[in-house]
């Protein structure tokens, strides 16, 4: 959890919108998906500054994963942290610069001014804000847990590597790896997006910074 914790905020005026297509599509051997296809169209689904966004995913590592739910609609970024260690939420209006901490564990939470934010895929966001950037992409096809999926690779031009795994012929994506690490992307877009995640839940008290 420390690694995501510790993400760097950046200006949300920049922020980004995770929009998945309303149905996946399918592609066949007559008409396969070009090379790079499937991951420039997550590029350009990461691009906005007006539609909600929704992500759900979950961090591997040794000893199990984080499920992480990031959410942002006006002008508001929610991001939520459920770890064997317990639950914790964030989360940052960007009209004060306000971070808000909520431990669900105690019922509590507390305000602070510039302080870290939860930001997932952070680097990947604020590539995807600009013009995507230069990079170079290829294509192929891989195994994670047995299971074998397509995937797109990013090279971007700092040598940072990202690959999307997408089930086979088709534009659903499953999987994302960062570099060395690596996280299962279990919903996307902007439906999933809800009220309550910019809320304080109700019962909780504040604390103040010590």
């Amino acid at each position: 959890m420390e690694k995501i914790i510790s993400a760097v905020l950046i200006l949300f005026a920049a922020a980004l919108a995770f929009s998945a297509p309303a149905e996946a599509r399918e592609y066949s051997a007559a008409n396969p998906p070009k090379p790079g296809e499937r991951a420039r169209a997550v590029l350009r689904a990461l691009n906005a500054r007006h539609n909600p966004v929704y992500l759900k995913y979950r961090t591997t590592g040794e000893y199990g994963g984080d499920t992480v739910t990031f959410a942002s609609s006006g002008g508001m970024a929610y991001t939520d942290v459920e770890s064997a260690g317990g639950r914790m939420s964030t989360l940052y209006d960007a009209k004060t610069g306000d971070v808000t901490i909520i431990s669900h564990g105690t019922k509590s939470y507390v305000v602070a001014n510039d302080a870290p934010a939860v930001m997932p895929f952070e680097e990947s966001f604020r590539r995807a804000a600009g013009e995507e950037g230069d990079f170079s992409v290829s294509s192929g096809s891989g195994k994670i847990n047995g299971v074998r999926y397509d995937f797109d690779k990013i090279v971007w031009n700092d040598g940072t590597e990202e690959t999307l795994y997408f089930l086979p012929m088709t534009d659903t994506l499953k999987w994302w790896r960062v570099n060395d690490e690596l996280s299962e992307v279990l919903e996307y877009g902007s439906r999933g997006v809800k009220e309550e995640f910019f809320k304080i839940p109700a019962g909780y008290k504040e604390t103040k910074i010590q």
